[in-house]
């Protein structure tokens, strides 16, 4: 008896484990390695990305584009307003990714717009010029199904201002894996577990 109740409390152990594990990793971003980016552009404020990090550092800009967060005006900020920006993320292995969110501001009266297309490795998405409100920044989340030791993103403002009048601004970009990846590794840990308390 003692040792029917020893099984089952580990195998309670193990389960609480898997489920603990897999579900906390499966909404949690990929670690990106390292990214390639076209350079960002300078308006009131500097908006370029210092150091090559600022979009997967988890720092997220205010509403206000131009407030100053600790780290300088508009810090948080990378914007373009004459290039259609791409960024190569790199992983540190193969991953399935099924979500990408990117953090956008949108200002109508200080022309920074959202792009009208986003394309993630070679598939576009249209995006609505209200998706998010106006004088407010938000994330929005593309879904699909992407495998590959990197991934590319392209923001397209093809109905913007050639002349440089219309701006897009991004401050963060969350890469979601595949949950089935974690769940698996979640049931692989809670197994171990339970082998090695028998």
């Amino acid at each position: 008896m003692r040792n029917r109740n020893k099984v089952r409390n580990v195998l309670l152990i193990a389960v609480s484990m898997f489920c603990v594990f897999a579900g906390v990793c499966a909404g949690t971003p990929i670690t990106v390695t390292s990214y390639t980016l076209t350079p960002g552009e300078s308006g009131s404020f500097n908006y370029i990305d210092d150091g090559g990090v600022q979009l997967t550092d988890g720092f997220i800009g205010a509403n206000n584009y131009g407030a100053n967060l600790g780290n300088g005006n508009a810090y948080e900020w990378v914007g373009w307003a004459v290039a259609n920006p791409t960024a190569v993320f790199q992983f540190g292995s193969p991953v399935t990714v099924t979500s990408v969110s990117i953090g956008f501001n949108r200002n109508n009266s200080a022309s920074i717009h959202l792009p009208d297309t986003v394309t993630i490795n070679g598939t576009p998405f249209s995006i609505s010029a209200n998706a998010i409100p106006d004088n407010t920044r938000g994330f929005l989340a593309f879904a699909g199904s992407w495998t590959g030791s990197s991934l590319t993103l392209n923001l397209s403002d093809t109905l913007g201002d050639p002349f440089g009048e219309s701006w897009i601004f991004v401050d963060e970009v969350q890469i979601t894996p595949e949950p089935g990846t974690f769940v698996l590794l979640g049931a692989g840990l809670a197994l171990f577990a339970l082998r090695k308390l028998r």
